[in-house]
């Protein structure tokens, strides 16, 4: 495989950032206190390299439909959006205080670790193309199979076989928090949790069949998402439904080939600014019930402030305090899986038969239960966790090899048939979870994904072969 003199030199300047920061790391990995000011130089840090990494893509072509572009500009929020609102003296008006439940040299040794794998794992991304090609002969081969009826079939099978599991997962999840609990993806129920998560796959489906008319999918479109308007109401978790929306956008955008200027960019972030609005009013109010008049009043109150984006920094940006609470409790409390979570990973797929012939590894490889079993900490789980509780600071050679295992799984062609284009949005839907979520969820649920997809494609196939065999007979 050949490789441009433009990605070589991407790479090698990403590369030597990588290297600066490891040092960084091994600088203060054993740090006691740590520097005044600490917050404000790794916030400065991590925009930089946001910045250095957008250049990149821009300058290597990729895309804002390509996974790749999603996934900077969410990790760096989900990494580095709480250290920036505690830079600018703001963490007081986030109501998780995180920052106060570990000591402060042990967070900022968690952000140099964060600054490496963000890094790390994009230096591996880089590193391979982001697209690849394949021959026409199994492109049409793909278009005769699997055509625009068949794939529009799949995804209401799909669709039906997964939202009830959506449902029991979402109701599970908001009769917990009402109790002041945490439900995290394990506790409900693996394969539950996994099936309910796929189930906006099958709208991708639906979508990208091009079987509808634009208009009929924009009704689609916003019936799923009064459903999911009316969960963050519920349950004031906006993140899983931000990523979702996302990717349902991107694929209509590409199936319906819609040109994105000034005013519609303008008109979309005006109107997703108030929907954040009225959904923090919400999350205000509903201990207490919601009326409509305290909404309006919470609204008021935060346009006068003017704190949305500190809270939506503050709520995503908890996720690095996933890899805080791994720092802080691995080795001391828990010994270093050594890779035995990305081995289980894989076992898990195939419900119950590990949890019931190996317990004790299942136990010790369900790493955010561990950590909130110590501290009550509900954090939840990421890749960068996952790093350090397997492998500590050697974790750090890991980066780069995660990255390229990132990028080759998330590769799409040039030349997409209907079915790939299904199958490219899946995985992006599924994958791009990785910026708040671990090795078990997403192995899991990829798999899945892929799995009922293929499977209600066979079934469309067949219920269509019949359906021209009855005509011609």
């Amino acid at each position: 495989m050949q490789i441009s003199i433009k990605r070589l030199v991407s790479c090698f300047i990403n590369l030597i950032l990588f290297i600066i920061l490891t040092l960084m790391w091994i600088r203060f990995r054993n740090i006691e206190i740590a520097p005044t000011n600490w917050s404000i130089y790794v916030s400065i840090t991590a925009v930089s390299l946001l910045i250095i990494q957008l250049i990149t893509i821009i300058k290597l072509k990729i895309g804002i439909h390509d996974f790749v572009f999603w996934y900077i500009i969410l990790q760096f929020l989900f990494y580095y959006g709480r250290i920036i609102v505690y830079a600018l003296g703001l963490d007081a008006e986030v109501p998780w205080k995180l920052f106060l439940m570990y000591p402060e040299n042990v967070i900022f040794k968690a952000s140099i670790f964060a600054l490496c794998f963000t890094q790390g794992v994009f230096v591996g991304i880089i590193s391979i193309k982001n697209t690849k090609k394949q021959s026409i002969n199994k492109l049409k081969v793909k278009s005769d199979y699997y055509s625009s009826k068949v794939l529009f079939l799949a995804g209401i099978i799909m669709f039906i076989m997964t939202f009830p599991f959506e449902v029991y997962k979402n109701i599970s999840t908001i009769m917990a928090q009402k109790a002041g609990e945490y439900v995290a993806v394990i506790q409900i129920n693996g394969m539950v949790a996994a099936l309910g998560t796929i189930s906006v796959a099958g709208i991708i489906v639906i979508i990208a069949s091009q079987k509808l008319k634009m208009k009929n999918a924009v009704i689609l479109l916003g019936l799923y998402g009064v459903y999911q308007v009316l969960y963050m109401m519920l349950s004031g978790d906006r993140r899983q439904a931000i990523t979702s929306f996302i990717v349902l956008g991107l694929c209509m955008i590409k199936t319906y080939n819609i040109k994105i200027n000034f005013r519609k960019m303008l008109m979309l972030s005006v109107v997703a600014y108030f929907m954040f609005i009225f959904l923090s009013a919400i999350k205000t109010v509903r201990q207490n019930g919601i009326i409509m008049s305290e909404v309006v009043i919470a609204m008021n109150e935060i346009l006068r402030n003017g704190n949305i984006f500190v809270e939506v920094l503050g709520e995503f940006g908890s996720t690095f305090f996933t890899i805080v609470n791994s720092i802080a409790y691995y080795p001391q409390y828990y010994p270093f899986i050594a890779g035995k979570s990305y081995l289980a990973s894989i076992l898990i797929i195939i419900p119950g038969v590990f949890t019931s012939l190996y317990p004790n590894l299942f136990k010790a490889t369900t790493i955010p239960e561990n950590l909130q079993a110590i501290d009550g900490n509900p954090c939840g789980g990421s890749l960068g966790q996952d790093l350090f509780a397997n492998f500590g600071e050697y974790g750090i050679l890991f980066m780069i090899i995660l990255g390229i295992i990132i990028a080759l799984v998330s590769r799409r062609y040039k030349n997409p048939s209907k079915f790939d284009n299904c199958k490219y949005y899946i995985v992006f839907l599924i994958l791009i979870n990785v910026v708040r979520t671990g090795v078990y969820e997403i192995t899991r649920t990829l798999v899945f994904g892929l799995v009922i997809f293929k499977i209600a494609c066979v079934i469309s196939n067949k219920e269509e072969r019949n359906s021209i065999f009855k005509l011609n007979s």
